[in-house]
């Protein structure tokens, strides 16, 4: 593990010096501390500031950065595969109706689900059936399914 002095620059005895001097100063001077002890940070480097342009904000793609969404999809073949791939690139979670491709060939369902387990165990994501329904739920690496043990 790094050590904070390795991040925030400093060695371990100026920064030992800083929270004593920070901690003498909670002591006497209570109501005064808080606000020193931000401003007495000799270890930290500098942080630059960060430009943005105000058009920017008005972009509705700005807004959706970062936004998870649920979608579903019917499975109908093989090649749904790409689409369901491109959901999880997207960080999308995806449930996925897998009734239509049992009925017509169940066969070609199990490639299908071993191609998306083989896509989840690719990108750290997580799939699983959802109850006794014919529907499963496909996440990308940041959401995981919790499973409950019986």
């Amino acid at each position: 593990m790094r050590k904070l002095s390795n991040i925030f620059g400093g060695t371990d005895e100026e920064n030992q010096k800083v929270r004593g001097e920070a901690k003498q100063k909670m002591q006497t001077y209570p109501e005064d501390s808080l606000e020193e002890e931000e401003n007495a940070s000799p270890g930290l480097k500098d942080v630059s500031q960060v430009h943005y342009d105000e058009d920017m904000l008005n972009d509705e793609k700005f807004f959706d950065y970062g936004v998870t969404h649920v979608k579903t999809l019917k499975l109908r073949s093989l090649a749904d595969v790409q689409k369901i791939s491109h959901e999880l690139n997207e960080g999308n979670v995806v449930i996925a109706d897998i009734s239509m491709l049992n009925d017509r060939d169940p066969i070609e369902l199990k490639r299908t689900i071993d191609q998306i387990k083989g896509i989840c165990r690719g990108i750290g994501g997580d799939i699983a059936g959802i109850g006794d329904t014919m529907h499963v739920i496909i996440t990308p690496s940041n959401i995981k399914i919790w499973r409950e043990k019986v």
